[in-house]
């Protein structure tokens, strides 16, 4: 069995025939889902009952409906087989109309704000957008002529709220100004305050762009001063390098006082220094694996470290 048309009833984002949209929000879908009735183009009688209308369901923008039609009317099966051939494609809501739920929107248009919807229409227009046709709350079908004189109505009353503007003498003070009268010299100071604030915004960005690169560059060489300080302190032997990262933080933080921690950390002495005979005597390092084995683990540490090439030729 073919799966039922779904048509667009309603979507809201879109001008009537008449000029205005309808809010899927404020529709009242009560009354037709109890009586889902499905007319062809409105045509209220028994006779022009072609079907009714399905899992009625407002997604996003649009009211949707799907349409099954009388298969035991002769009437309703040709105008199905239209439909489903595609020659036709519209759909149409029946609404109730009160023009005091009409309301003037900024852009010039009117959102009919609170309605009912009575019936849903095939329609041969092959857009819903324009097709639309509006009952009054009584049930009597409204003709165009009526509906658009109430429209002009609603223009007369609701105007946009144009109150005037009086400035203060401070306020006038600031612009330059004597009187708030004089449109001219109104714009004029507004339009050299929107200048002279965007100079003010480039020139404040700029210099803030300058401090970030002098901030940068500061920090930068506090850094470079740490490292060179940590990297000294590990040469000399007042620390070993696992704790290089500890020292380097502490050091970024506050340089004064990593700074005082490695003063107060006794140098370490090389392996050479360890080994000397006398004042004038060559440094006795270990020959092979026997001597290197007999120092300490920091002398052995600082053999490798200060004699890499005496180190690799014990291995030899």
């Amino acid at each position: 069995m073919p799966k039922n048309k779904t048509f667009v009833l309603n979507d809201e984002t879109e001008l009537n025939s008449y000029g205005f949209r309808t809010s899927n929000e404020g529709l009242d879908l009560s009354r037709f889902k109890d009586n889902p009735v499905m007319l062809n183009s409105h045509m209220s009688s028994n006779a022009n009952v072609v079907g009714r209308w399905a899992n009625i369901r407002i997604e996003g923008n649009q009211l949707l409906a799907d349409a099954e039609f009388d298969e035991e009317d002769e009437e309703a099966m040709k105008l199905k087989g239209k439909v489903d051939r595609g020659f036709i494609k519209g759909a149409s809501m029946g609404l109730t109309f009160n023009h005091k739920y009409m309301e003037l929107q900024p852009d010039g248009t009117y959102l009919l704000e609170k309605s009912q919807i009575m019936e849903g229409s095939i329609v041969s227009i092959p857009s819903n957008r324009k097709s639309l046709k509006l009952y009054a709350e009584s049930g009597e079908l409204l003709d165009q002529e009526e509906v658009k004189l109430s429209i002009s109505q609603i223009s007369k009353i609701q105007k946009p709220n144009m109150s005037k503007v009086t400035l203060s003498v401070a306020a006038l003070s600031a612009l330059g100004l004597q009187d708030s009268e004089d449109s001219v010299a109104l714009s004029a100071a507004i339009e050299r305050l929107h200048g002279e604030k965007a100079s003010l915004t480039s020139k404040l960005a700029a210099e803030t762009k300058l401090r970030e690169d002098l901030e940068e560059k500061i920090q930068e060489e506090a850094d470079a001063r740490a490292l060179s300080m940590i990297d000294g302190a590990i040469k000399e032997g007042k620390i070993t390098a696992d704790k290089k990262e500890k020292f380097l933080k502490l050091a970024k933080s506050d340089f004064t006082l990593a700074s005082e921690m490695l003063a107060e950390i006794p140098a370490k002495k090389s392996l050479n220094g360890k080994v000397q005979k006398s004042e004038g005597e060559e440094s006795k390092l270990p020959k092979d694996m026997d001597e290197f084995e007999k120092l300490s683990a920091d002398e052995k540490a600082s053999f490798k470290a200060e004699n890499p090439e005496a180190y690799q030729k014990l291995f030899i």
